[in-house]
């Protein structure tokens, strides 16, 4: 920190590369608890779900991870806020949804472990599945926050009553959204 990091990068390995892995939760809850700055605790395990949570309850302020197996896999990168966030949210009484054009194993399971209320994944029209979405919940736009980044977002940030997106989103976005959120 003396000299100028602003992060801290814990590269958490095991499962094919080394034997055991390398930091354990403790070790991460040690290194939260002795830095100011930003901890990220990269996953690369083979077995990720396993320890999920028991890292995540360590404090970092991210977690990313993929899976070391021989076959090509995704890595996807959450972050622990957007997950309290939305656990928040859900302690609040909001109905909390999530609409992807993909469909990615490690969103699957992230959408399990926060115990989303509607997971709608791999829609290639998100406005058509935003306007399913609304009729099966017997709801409507006006009563709908909405956070997107890429052109695809466009028709659901357009109708809802409030449209966020992060300062890293599409130009077009950043015009259609009321919020355009301080960091990506």
């Amino acid at each position: 920190e003396r000299a100028g990091a602003d992060l801290l990068h814990l590269d958490v390995m095991g499962g094919n590369f080394v034997d055991n892995i390398t930091y354990v939760p403790d070790v991460v809850a040690a290194f939260r608890r002795l830095a100011v700055m930003r901890l990220d605790v990269h996953m690369m395990i083979a077995v990720p779900a396993r320890y999920m949570d028991r890292f995540v309850a360590a404090g970092p302020q991210s977690v990313s991870f993929h899976v070391e197996t021989p076959a090509p896999a995704e890595a996807k990168t959450f972050h622990v806020r957007d997950g309290l966030a939305l656990r928040l949210a859900k302690k609040a009484g909001l109905h909390v949804a999530l609409l992807s054009g993909r469909r990615s194993a490690a969103v699957v399971h992230r959408s399990r472990e926060l115990q989303l209320d509607t997971v709608m994944l791999g829609e290639g029209d998100k406005g058509k599945a935003f306007d399913t979405f609304l009729e099966s919940h017997g709801t409507s736009a006006s009563k709908v926050a909405a956070i997107g980044d890429d052109l695809p977002d466009l028709p659901l940030l357009a109708a809802s009553r409030l449209a966020y997106c992060p300062a890293d989103a599409a130009p077009e976005v950043k015009k259609c959204a009321h919020v355009v959120l301080d960091t990506a």
